[in-house]
């Protein structure tokens, strides 16, 4: 497809951003001694080089190590594509650990998941934990940030959807079954902007298997009830890890743990993988300062 040729030219032709389907979508080339690396993690379907423009934008005005990974049964060679969400926990935190160590001086890793990868992330976060430690490796988790973790009815409908589909449809092939989805996603859709939004969403997601989506989609759907309570476990259990929270839906959570930030609303689902987004995502990973 004609977008699919534009963004690898844009990454080709981008000397400080390079892709390989090992470690994803990272900066390159970049006058920096800092020992701080972002991680960013989209959501099912989609895939590192989501974040080719706002990691574009960074590096233009910023030296960051930056690394975007895509996972495990979302990529464009991935064999099995059959991956609970255990086992795409446990394989995101040892590329991350991986990309790592080829950087000389990392200490600190910096969090951003949005969607599903929202809904991963303080598995992931916990993951890494533990392999640091098995790796006796000294690097610490400081901040995280989660956007539009799968709470929403909208999203639930989405991720109902893909496995509703999938049984309703069990004959039918993957490309009809694709079909279905993309027509169930732009029906009823109230602005252009959520047309453009869900057609992006669709060309990311057209590539990876269905089966992988059913699975992922499944995960996201029954865990959905738990991604809250989860989260505030997290908070609870690592006072040291700052976590921002971006949501459409109003969350009405007694906190009083200072390490946890909740800023809503969203407009749109896909707001919360937007490039102001990013930048404000990305300035508050940098320097613990969150804007107004």
């Amino acid at each position: 497809m004609f977008l699919d040729e534009l963004e690898k030219v844009f990454i080709a032709e981008n000397s400080h951003l390079r892709y390989d389907q090992d470690f994803g979508l990272y900066s390159q080339n970049i006058h920096t001694d800092s020992s701080v690396l972002h991680v960013f993690i989209a959501g099912i379907g989609m895939n590192a080089k989501t974040f080719a423009m706002p990691f574009n934008y960074i590096v233009k005005n910023h030296s960051r190590h930056l690394l975007a990974i895509t996972l495990i049964g979302f990529g464009e060679n991935d064999q099995q594509t059959d991956y609970s969400e255990v086992e795409q926990i446990k394989d995101a935190s040892l590329r991350i650990l991986r990309f790592a160590s080829t950087k000389k001086n990392i200490s600190k890793i910096n969090l951003f998941g949005f969607s599903y990868g929202a809904d991963l992330l303080c598995g992931i976060a916990e993951q890494l934990k533990e392999d640091i430690e098995r790796q006796h490796r000294k690097i610490a988790i400081l901040r995280m940030v989660i956007s539009e973790i799968n709470i929403n009815t909208d999203t639930a409908f989405i991720t109902g959807r893909i496995c509703q589909i999938g049984k309703q449809h069990d004959e039918a092939d993957e490309a009809d079954k694709k079909a279905e989805f993309m027509r169930e996603l732009l029906l009823n859709k109230r602005s252009p902007k959520e047309v453009l939004d869900n057609l992006e969403y669709l060309r990311a997601s057209y590539r990876v298997s269905w089966l992988q989506m059913e699975r992922s989609a499944g995960d996201a759907y029954n865990h959905a009830n738990n991604r809250i309570s989860d989260l505030i476990s997290f908070c609870a259990k690592n006072k040291y890890t700052w976590v921002i929270l971006y949501s459409r839906k109003s969350l009405d959570i007694n906190i009083r743990l200072v390490n946890l930030t909740i800023k809503e609303p969203l407009a749109s689902h896909f707001d919360g993988i937007s490039l102001s987004l990013i930048k404000d995502a990305d300035s508050f990973m940098s320097t613990g300062k969150q804007k107004k």
